[in-house]
């Protein structure tokens, strides 16, 4: 992999990011890109692991710091960004990529993105109707600096995008990339008539309690 590009990447092993970080590690592999992923949130399963180690561009670096919405996390947030800073002295990245939010380090030379998948804030607004709770406000301040402290500001969809930046006053380049998932669905299967819904069900966001109140009422 010598002179090929390097990616220092975040990633939580507790949501949808880890499924978004491991596609976008693979695409980079067909571009012969080595990326260094910090994980984060708990420890990565077995079944996590082993599916970083299936990738021959991936070097996985192991840890359970708190992410940054989680309950009483500012300890480890410190301590997440002192080993960040670690791994990035010894890898020398090309480019940062985060796909949670942290502080630049002035002293990094290169290139930093951050992707905005989500906030706690956006979030509230969009759920609750209203802003985020006084004791959210120390998370909204490091979101704010994290997207204006980065080189470029990428998010899923014009609408979210248009959010974040009327919430926390993106100064930052934004652009626009779609989320995306190498599909090989099967092939003259028969269907069964099973709904399948995948979510977080304390998420109010992702309306799993709307559709067990209908399901009763579904053929299906």
């Amino acid at each position: 992999m010598e002179g090929k590009t390097t990616i220092l990447m975040t990633t939580d092993t507790v949501g949808g990011v880890w499924t978004y970080s491991m596609e976008l590690c693979r695409v980079l592999n067909d571009y012969g890109i080595k990326v260094h992923l910090a994980a984060m949130g708990n420890w990565p399963s077995q079944a996590q692991q082993e599916e970083a180690a299936s990738l021959d561009n991936l070097l996985l670096y192991k840890s359970d710091y708190k992410l940054e919405w989680m309950q009483d996390p500012w300890e480890d947030v410190d301590q997440a960004e002192k080993w960040l800073n670690s791994i990035y002295h010894t890898v020398q990245p090309d480019i940062i990529h985060f796909n949670n939010y942290a502080h630049r380090r002035e002293e990094w030379s290169c290139p930093t993105v951050t992707v905005f998948h989500s906030c706690v804030q956006t979030w509230w607004q969009a759920v609750k109707g209203t802003s985020a709770p006084a004791a959210w406000d120390k998370y909204n301040e490091l979101v704010s600096d994290s997207l204006n402290s980065s080189d470029v500001v990428v998010g899923p969809t014009e609408a979210i995008l248009q959010k974040a930046k009327e919430t926390h006053a993106i100064t930052s380049p934004v652009k626009l990339i779609y989320n995306g998932k190498n599909l090989k669905p099967a092939e003259n299967i028969q269907k069964e008539r099973i709904i399948l819904c995948m979510g977080r069900v304390w998420d109010e966001a992702k309306n799993l309690r709307s559709l067990s109140g209908m399901a009763k009422d579904l053929p299906w």
